[in-house]
């Protein structure tokens, strides 16, 4: 991810304070906001809330972690964390021999006290286009070579499992 994004999102106590003094628009639902980095905002909610200045009634700031073990048992597969205005923060493990089956898992948050409607639920990636410049720093063949391969990795909606119908991809164009 671009290291700007990181600096510009903030952690989730920075992304909670700038989001009680501004005028949003809470609009009736869930969205999932996935995020591989614990200690920042999700890139795509910054970028969702920049230009369609909503947000949803509630938001869960979904991070995935592989422990170095090969299966972690169901009762040590998932952490909630309330937020400020109906934010959480949910973590789910995973060993490095399974296979991310988020919204089978994400189940596993009503025990936790926070109830997931997995069939009306919104979740929303985000995706940086990585543009090939002529700055100083890399060879520009490298960058188109980098760039291309950045857009060859596996689809994250397919390795996580989420139901295509409710997958939303905000996208930003990054230059190198």
């Amino acid at each position: 991810m671009a290291l700007f994004l990181l600096q510009r999102s903030g952690t989730d106590d920075d992304f909670a304070e700038r989001f009680q003094t501004k005028e949003v628009v809470r609009v009736p639902g869930m969205a999932i906001y996935m995020n591989s980095d614990l200690d920042c905002t999700p890139p795509a909610l910054i970028h969702n809330l920049q230009h369609n200045k909503v947000v949803h009634e509630r938001v869960i700031l979904l991070s995935i972690k592989t422990k170095e073990i090969p299966y972690v048992p169901p009762a040590e597969r998932i952490e909630v964390y309330p937020l400020d205005n109906a934010f959480y923060r949910v973590v789910l493990h995973y060993g490095f021999m399974e296979d991310p089956d988020v919204p089978r898992d994400l189940a596993l948050a009503r025990q936790s006290g926070l109830a997931i409607e997995l069939d009306k639920v919104s979740y929303f990636l985000g995706r940086e286009r990585l543009l090939p410049t002529h700055r100083p720093g890399m060879a520009i063949w490298r960058e188109q070579l980098f760039a291309l391969m950045s857009r060859n990795v596996r689809d994250a909606a397919d390795f996580f499992r989420l139901p295509p119908e409710q997958v939303v991809e905000l996208g930003i164009r990054v230059e190198m």
